[in-house]
């Protein structure tokens, strides 16, 4: 979920998202597409997913 806000928001790229978590880009792009698949198939995750991106939004 951390990698999916920070992808999300802009504020990073695949790559640094990565690093971060020290998975690969490849990795990184599987976990964000299977994160998206998720938001779509369990609303109470989509919705938790929306607030936390509008709190990360007004942070920055």
């Amino acid at each position: 979920m951390i990698g999916w806000l920070a992808y999300e928001s802009g504020c990073v790229n695949l790559s640094e998202v990565g690093r971060y978590v020290n998975r690969d880009v490849g990795s990184i792009s599987s976990a964000l597409r299977r994160m998206s698949e998720r938001l779509q198939d369990r609303p109470e995750l989509a919705d938790r997913a929306k607030s936390l991106k509008t709190l990360l939004e007004k942070q920055t």
